[in-house]
Protein backbone atom coordinates (compact mmCIF):
# COMPACT_ATOMS: atom_id res chain seq x y z
CA UNK A 1 0.00 0.00 0.00
CA UNK A 2 1.52 3.40 -0.94
CA UNK A 3 2.61 5.65 1.93
CA UNK A 4 0.26 8.47 0.89
CA UNK A 5 -2.74 6.19 0.47
CA UNK A 6 -2.97 7.34 -3.17
CA UNK A 7 -1.44 5.54 -6.15
CA UNK A 8 1.08 7.60 -8.14
CA UNK A 9 0.54 7.59 -11.88
CA UNK A 10 3.03 9.16 -14.31
CA UNK A 11 1.21 12.50 -14.27
CA UNK A 12 1.21 12.93 -10.50
CA UNK A 13 4.74 11.57 -10.24
CA UNK A 14 5.90 14.19 -12.75
CA UNK A 15 4.24 16.92 -10.65
CA UNK A 16 6.02 15.60 -7.56
CA UNK A 17 9.39 15.76 -9.31
CA UNK A 18 8.71 19.26 -10.66
CA UNK A 19 7.89 20.48 -7.18
CA UNK A 20 11.01 18.87 -5.72
CA UNK A 21 13.31 20.47 -8.30
CA UNK A 22 11.71 23.92 -8.24
CA UNK A 23 11.68 24.27 -4.44
CA UNK A 24 15.02 22.62 -3.72
CA UNK A 25 17.89 24.71 -2.33
CA UNK A 26 20.94 23.55 -4.30
CA UNK A 27 23.48 25.34 -2.13
CA UNK A 28 25.68 23.62 0.43
CA UNK A 29 24.83 20.06 -0.53
CA UNK A 30 27.49 17.69 0.82
CA UNK A 31 27.86 14.67 -1.44
CA UNK A 32 30.87 12.50 -2.20
CA UNK A 33 32.06 12.46 -5.80
CA UNK A 34 34.75 10.57 -7.71
CA UNK A 35 36.35 13.32 -9.77
CA UNK A 36 37.40 12.99 -13.43
CA UNK A 37 40.41 15.32 -12.96
CA UNK A 38 42.29 17.07 -10.16
CA UNK A 39 41.21 20.66 -10.77
CA UNK A 40 38.98 22.70 -13.08
CA UNK A 41 41.05 25.84 -13.44
CA UNK A 42 39.23 27.52 -16.30
CA UNK A 43 35.76 26.84 -14.92
CA UNK A 44 36.70 27.86 -11.37
CA UNK A 45 38.54 31.01 -12.41
CA UNK A 46 37.28 32.39 -15.69
CA UNK A 47 33.66 31.22 -15.36
CA UNK A 48 33.11 32.05 -11.70
CA UNK A 49 35.70 34.37 -10.15
CA UNK A 50 36.29 36.69 -13.10
CA UNK A 51 33.95 39.27 -14.51
CA UNK A 52 30.97 38.04 -16.47
CA UNK A 53 28.80 39.94 -18.88
CA UNK A 54 25.33 39.35 -20.24
CA UNK A 55 24.49 40.20 -23.82
CA UNK A 56 21.85 39.59 -26.46
CA UNK A 57 21.56 39.64 -30.23
CA UNK A 58 22.54 37.29 -33.04
CA UNK A 59 26.27 37.55 -32.23
CA UNK A 60 28.73 39.44 -30.04
CA UNK A 61 30.59 42.49 -31.30
CA UNK A 62 32.96 45.05 -29.79
CA UNK A 63 34.75 48.08 -31.19
CA UNK A 64 38.51 48.50 -30.76
CA UNK A 65 41.06 51.15 -31.79
CA UNK A 66 43.72 49.38 -33.80
CA UNK A 67 45.96 52.28 -34.93
CA UNK A 68 46.49 56.05 -34.79
CA UNK A 69 45.64 58.56 -37.48
CA UNK A 70 49.30 59.44 -38.05
CA UNK A 71 48.49 63.03 -38.96
CA UNK A 72 50.84 64.98 -36.63
CA UNK A 73 52.80 67.49 -38.71
CA UNK A 74 55.75 69.67 -37.70
CA UNK A 75 56.33 73.03 -39.39
CA UNK A 76 56.62 76.79 -39.14
CA UNK A 77 53.80 79.08 -38.00
CA UNK A 78 51.67 80.22 -40.93
CA UNK A 79 52.36 77.15 -43.01
CA UNK A 80 49.51 75.69 -45.06
CA UNK A 81 47.94 72.86 -43.11
CA UNK A 82 46.51 69.76 -44.73
CA UNK A 83 43.51 68.10 -43.16
CA UNK A 84 43.08 64.36 -43.22
CA UNK A 85 40.95 61.70 -41.61
CA UNK A 86 41.64 58.02 -41.11
CA UNK A 87 39.47 55.20 -39.87
CA UNK A 88 41.11 53.99 -36.66
CA UNK A 89 38.25 51.91 -35.23
CA UNK A 90 37.25 48.40 -36.25
CA UNK A 91 34.82 45.78 -35.01
CA UNK A 92 35.58 42.33 -33.68
CA UNK A 93 32.80 39.76 -33.59
CA UNK A 94 32.05 36.25 -32.41
CA UNK A 95 29.05 33.91 -32.73
CA UNK A 96 27.27 32.39 -29.76
CA UNK A 97 28.27 28.89 -28.68
CA UNK A 98 25.49 26.75 -27.21
CA UNK A 99 25.75 23.57 -25.17
CA UNK A 100 23.18 21.50 -23.31
CA UNK A 101 22.91 18.45 -21.10
CA UNK A 102 20.17 16.78 -19.12
CA UNK A 103 19.43 14.86 -15.96
CA UNK A 104 16.66 12.29 -16.01
CA UNK A 105 14.78 10.06 -13.60
CA UNK A 106 12.36 7.18 -13.97
CA UNK A 107 8.92 7.18 -12.38
CA UNK A 108 9.81 3.88 -10.71
CA UNK A 109 12.79 5.55 -8.98
CA UNK A 110 10.52 8.26 -7.62
CA UNK A 111 8.02 5.74 -6.32
CA UNK A 112 10.79 3.85 -4.55
CA UNK A 113 12.33 6.99 -2.99
CA UNK A 114 9.25 8.85 -1.86
CA UNK A 115 10.60 10.00 1.47
CA UNK A 116 11.50 13.72 1.59
CA UNK A 117 15.21 13.16 2.32
CA UNK A 118 15.46 10.39 -0.27
CA UNK A 119 13.97 12.60 -2.98
CA UNK A 120 16.39 15.41 -2.18
CA UNK A 121 19.38 13.08 -2.29
CA UNK A 122 18.15 11.70 -5.59
CA UNK A 123 17.74 15.20 -7.02
CA UNK A 124 21.23 16.18 -5.84
CA UNK A 125 23.01 13.20 -7.38
CA UNK A 126 21.29 13.56 -10.75
CA UNK A 127 21.86 17.31 -11.01
CA UNK A 128 25.45 17.16 -9.76
CA UNK A 129 26.27 14.62 -12.42
CA UNK A 130 24.83 16.94 -15.06
CA UNK A 131 26.75 19.99 -13.80
CA UNK A 132 29.97 17.97 -13.55
CA UNK A 133 29.51 17.09 -17.21
CA UNK A 134 29.39 20.81 -17.96
CA UNK A 135 32.48 21.53 -15.84
CA UNK A 136 34.52 18.77 -17.48
CA UNK A 137 33.44 19.69 -21.01
CA UNK A 138 34.00 23.43 -20.52
CA UNK A 139 37.42 22.99 -18.92
CA UNK A 140 38.55 20.65 -21.67
CA UNK A 141 36.97 22.67 -24.47
CA UNK A 142 38.73 25.89 -23.37
CA UNK A 143 42.06 24.23 -24.19
CA UNK A 144 40.82 22.91 -27.53
CA UNK A 145 40.16 24.69 -30.79
CA UNK A 146 36.96 25.93 -32.43
CA UNK A 147 35.83 24.19 -35.58
CA UNK A 148 36.44 25.82 -38.94
CA UNK A 149 33.49 23.91 -40.39
CA UNK A 150 30.86 25.35 -38.04
CA UNK A 151 30.42 27.73 -35.11
CA UNK A 152 29.23 25.33 -32.43
CA UNK A 153 32.38 25.54 -30.27
CA UNK A 154 33.51 28.59 -28.27
CA UNK A 155 36.69 30.52 -28.90
CA UNK A 156 39.42 29.22 -26.64
CA UNK A 157 42.76 30.11 -25.07
CA UNK A 158 44.80 28.39 -27.86
CA UNK A 159 42.59 30.16 -30.41
CA UNK A 160 43.56 33.55 -29.01
CA UNK A 161 47.15 32.55 -28.11
CA UNK A 162 48.54 30.39 -30.95
CA UNK A 163 51.99 28.83 -30.40
CA UNK A 164 55.14 29.78 -32.27
CA UNK A 165 55.58 28.19 -35.70
CA UNK A 166 58.60 26.52 -37.22
CA UNK A 167 58.82 29.34 -39.76
CA UNK A 168 59.03 31.91 -36.98
CA UNK A 169 61.79 29.93 -35.27
CA UNK A 170 63.68 29.79 -38.56
CA UNK A 171 63.20 33.55 -38.95
CA UNK A 172 65.07 34.02 -35.68
CA UNK A 173 62.22 35.07 -33.40
CA UNK A 174 62.31 32.03 -31.14
CA UNK A 175 63.15 34.16 -28.10
CA UNK A 176 59.65 35.60 -28.38
CA UNK A 177 57.66 38.50 -29.81
CA UNK A 178 54.12 39.62 -30.56
CA UNK A 179 53.92 37.38 -33.61
CA UNK A 180 50.96 35.12 -32.81
CA UNK A 181 48.87 35.63 -35.93
CA UNK A 182 45.69 33.71 -36.82
CA UNK A 183 45.42 30.25 -35.23
CA UNK A 184 46.14 27.17 -37.32
CA UNK A 185 43.36 26.59 -39.85
CA UNK A 186 41.80 30.06 -39.52
CA UNK A 187 42.17 33.03 -41.88
CA UNK A 188 41.05 35.56 -39.25
CA UNK A 189 40.78 35.94 -35.49
CA UNK A 190 37.38 37.28 -34.44
CA UNK A 191 36.96 38.60 -37.96
CA UNK A 192 40.32 40.42 -38.20
CA UNK A 193 43.22 39.08 -40.26
CA UNK A 194 46.09 39.30 -37.79
CA UNK A 195 48.55 38.22 -40.50
CA UNK A 196 48.07 41.53 -42.32
CA UNK A 197 50.11 44.65 -41.56
CA UNK A 198 46.87 46.58 -41.04
CA UNK A 199 45.97 44.54 -37.96
CA UNK A 200 49.50 43.71 -36.79
CA UNK A 201 48.66 44.88 -33.27
CA UNK A 202 45.95 42.24 -33.11
CA UNK A 203 48.62 39.63 -32.46
CA UNK A 204 49.50 37.72 -29.33
CA UNK A 205 52.90 36.87 -27.87
CA UNK A 206 54.67 33.58 -28.42
CA UNK A 207 58.14 32.11 -28.15
CA UNK A 208 59.93 28.78 -27.88
CA UNK A 209 61.85 26.86 -25.23
CA UNK A 210 65.60 26.67 -25.70
CA UNK A 211 65.62 22.86 -26.11
CA UNK A 212 63.27 20.01 -26.94
CA UNK A 213 63.84 18.05 -23.73
CA UNK A 214 61.61 20.28 -21.58
CA UNK A 215 64.55 21.10 -19.29
CA UNK A 216 64.18 24.63 -17.93
CA UNK A 217 67.47 26.48 -18.33
CA UNK A 218 68.55 29.98 -17.35
CA UNK A 219 67.88 30.99 -20.97
CA UNK A 220 64.30 29.77 -20.56
CA UNK A 221 63.86 31.83 -17.41
CA UNK A 222 65.06 34.87 -19.35
CA UNK A 223 62.52 34.09 -22.07
CA UNK A 224 59.76 33.83 -19.49
CA UNK A 225 60.81 37.20 -18.10
CA UNK A 226 60.85 38.66 -21.58
CA UNK A 227 57.29 37.45 -22.22
CA UNK A 228 56.07 38.77 -18.87
CA UNK A 229 57.75 42.14 -19.49
CA UNK A 230 56.45 42.58 -23.03
CA UNK A 231 52.87 41.84 -22.06
CA UNK A 232 52.73 44.92 -19.86
CA UNK A 233 51.78 48.22 -21.47
CA UNK A 234 51.06 51.61 -19.93
CA UNK A 235 48.80 54.27 -21.36
CA UNK A 236 50.32 57.78 -21.76
CA UNK A 237 49.17 60.44 -19.31
CA UNK A 238 48.17 62.67 -22.24
CA UNK A 239 45.31 60.29 -22.99
CA UNK A 240 43.77 60.35 -19.54
CA UNK A 241 40.44 58.92 -20.70
CA UNK A 242 42.07 55.81 -22.13
CA UNK A 243 41.53 52.75 -20.00
CA UNK A 244 44.78 51.85 -18.30
CA UNK A 245 45.86 48.23 -18.87
CA UNK A 246 45.25 45.92 -15.93
CA UNK A 247 47.38 43.08 -14.61
CA UNK A 248 45.58 41.97 -11.45
CA UNK A 249 44.46 38.61 -12.86
CA UNK A 250 47.64 37.30 -14.42
CA UNK A 251 47.79 33.49 -14.43
CA UNK A 252 50.26 30.84 -15.57
CA UNK A 253 49.12 27.45 -16.91
CA UNK A 254 51.42 24.55 -17.86
CA UNK A 255 51.43 20.82 -18.39
CA UNK A 256 52.90 18.57 -15.70
CA UNK A 257 56.18 18.13 -17.59
CA UNK A 258 56.89 21.86 -17.42
CA UNK A 259 55.78 22.09 -13.78
CA UNK A 260 58.21 19.31 -12.83
CA UNK A 261 61.02 20.71 -14.97
CA UNK A 262 60.53 24.18 -13.51
CA UNK A 263 60.60 22.86 -9.95
CA UNK A 264 63.77 20.92 -10.74
CA UNK A 265 65.38 24.06 -12.17
CA UNK A 266 64.67 25.98 -8.97
CA UNK A 267 66.41 23.31 -6.89
CA UNK A 268 69.33 23.09 -9.32
CA UNK A 269 69.94 26.82 -9.44
CA UNK A 270 69.82 27.10 -5.67
CA UNK A 271 71.99 24.10 -4.85
CA UNK A 272 74.42 23.64 -7.73
CA UNK A 273 74.96 27.14 -9.08
CA UNK A 274 74.29 29.14 -5.96
CA UNK A 275 71.92 31.58 -7.66
CA UNK A 276 68.74 32.73 -5.99
CA UNK A 277 66.35 32.39 -8.94
CA UNK A 278 63.73 34.55 -7.24
CA UNK A 279 66.00 37.57 -7.06
CA UNK A 280 67.76 36.91 -10.37
CA UNK A 281 64.81 35.94 -12.56
CA UNK A 282 61.61 36.32 -10.53
CA UNK A 283 61.32 32.54 -10.50
CA UNK A 284 60.72 30.65 -7.28
CA UNK A 285 58.66 28.29 -5.18
CA UNK A 286 55.82 29.13 -2.82
CA UNK A 287 55.72 28.05 0.82
CA UNK A 288 53.52 25.13 -0.24
CA UNK A 289 56.15 23.94 -2.71
CA UNK A 290 54.32 25.06 -5.85
CA UNK A 291 56.32 26.87 -8.57
CA UNK A 292 55.80 30.60 -9.05
CA UNK A 293 56.93 33.28 -11.49
CA UNK A 294 56.91 36.96 -10.58
CA UNK A 295 54.71 35.97 -7.65
CA UNK A 296 52.14 34.18 -9.83
CA UNK A 297 51.65 30.42 -9.34
CA UNK A 298 52.38 28.16 -12.30
CA UNK A 299 49.36 25.91 -12.23
CA UNK A 300 49.32 22.33 -13.45
CA UNK A 301 46.60 22.13 -16.11
CA UNK A 302 45.67 18.53 -16.89
CA UNK A 303 44.12 19.11 -20.35
CA UNK A 304 47.55 20.36 -21.48
CA UNK A 305 49.14 16.99 -20.69
CA UNK A 306 47.60 15.70 -23.91
CA UNK A 307 48.45 18.81 -25.90
CA UNK A 308 48.00 18.83 -29.64
CA UNK A 309 51.22 20.42 -30.89
CA UNK A 310 49.38 21.75 -33.93
CA UNK A 311 47.58 24.42 -31.97
CA UNK A 312 49.15 24.31 -28.48
CA UNK A 313 52.77 23.47 -29.17
CA UNK A 314 54.85 20.91 -27.27
CA UNK A 315 55.05 21.40 -23.47
CA UNK A 316 53.23 24.74 -23.47
CA UNK A 317 53.39 27.37 -20.74
CA UNK A 318 50.65 30.00 -20.99
CA UNK A 319 50.63 33.44 -19.44
CA UNK A 320 47.02 34.67 -19.44
CA UNK A 321 45.77 38.06 -18.31
CA UNK A 322 42.21 37.21 -17.30
CA UNK A 323 41.29 40.90 -17.28
CA UNK A 324 41.12 40.52 -21.06
CA UNK A 325 39.59 37.04 -21.30
CA UNK A 326 36.08 36.61 -19.95
CA UNK A 327 32.83 34.83 -20.76
CA UNK A 328 29.81 36.66 -22.09
CA UNK A 329 26.57 34.77 -21.52
CA UNK A 330 23.49 34.92 -23.68
CA UNK A 331 20.64 36.52 -21.80
CA UNK A 332 18.26 33.90 -20.47
CA UNK A 333 20.66 31.07 -21.28
CA UNK A 334 23.02 30.92 -18.30
CA UNK A 335 22.72 27.26 -17.27
CA UNK A 336 19.01 27.66 -17.83
CA UNK A 337 17.04 24.67 -16.52
CA UNK A 338 13.81 23.72 -18.20
CA UNK A 339 10.93 22.13 -16.34
CA UNK A 340 10.98 18.29 -16.27
CA UNK A 341 9.23 16.81 -19.29
CA UNK A 342 8.35 13.43 -20.69
CA UNK A 343 7.91 12.10 -24.19
CA UNK A 344 5.24 9.96 -25.81
CA UNK A 345 7.54 7.00 -26.34
CA UNK A 346 8.95 7.16 -22.78
CA UNK A 347 6.13 8.43 -20.55
CA UNK A 348 7.78 7.15 -17.37
CA UNK A 349 11.10 8.99 -17.95
CA UNK A 350 11.24 12.61 -16.75
CA UNK A 351 14.01 14.74 -18.31
CA UNK A 352 15.28 18.17 -17.26
CA UNK A 353 17.35 20.01 -19.88
CA UNK A 354 20.08 22.48 -18.88
CA UNK A 355 21.27 24.91 -21.56
CA UNK A 356 24.24 27.28 -21.73
CA UNK A 357 24.75 29.98 -24.35
CA UNK A 358 27.99 31.97 -24.18
CA UNK A 359 31.18 33.04 -25.90
CA UNK A 360 34.68 33.61 -24.55
CA UNK A 361 35.64 37.16 -25.42
CA UNK A 362 39.05 38.77 -25.83
CA UNK A 363 38.98 42.50 -26.41
CA UNK A 364 42.76 42.93 -26.60
CA UNK A 365 45.02 40.13 -27.88
CA UNK A 366 48.09 42.32 -27.41
CA UNK A 367 47.51 42.39 -23.64
CA UNK A 368 45.87 39.00 -23.26
CA UNK A 369 48.99 36.92 -22.84
CA UNK A 370 51.37 34.56 -24.56
CA UNK A 371 52.65 31.02 -24.79
CA UNK A 372 56.08 29.40 -24.75
CA UNK A 373 56.32 25.96 -26.34
CA UNK A 374 58.76 23.87 -28.29
CA UNK A 375 58.64 23.53 -32.04
CA UNK A 376 61.34 22.43 -34.44
CA UNK A 377 62.55 24.88 -37.07
CA UNK A 378 61.18 24.33 -40.56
Amino acid sequence: MPTSGVDLNNETTLDLWKTTLSSYDWENKDMEYLFPQHAFLVVDQIFTKDKKQMDAGTQLSREIIYREGGSVTWGNPGAVRTRSTMDVVTTISAPWATAWDQHSILAAELRRNRGRSKLKNLATTRRQGCMMNFATSLDSRMWGMPSTANNVYPYTIPYYLPPITGAQVTAGTGAGAHQGSNPSGFSTTMGLDASSDTYSRWRSYNGTWSNSGAEITEEDLLRMGRMFRRLQFKAPTLVDDLRSPKFSKFRCYADETIVDAYSAAMRRLNADIGIDPTRAYGAGMSASGDPTFKGHPIQWTEPLDTADATYRGANPLYFVNADYLFPVFEEGCYFAEDTPMRSVDQPDLFTTWVELGFQTMCENRQLLGGVLSYVAAS
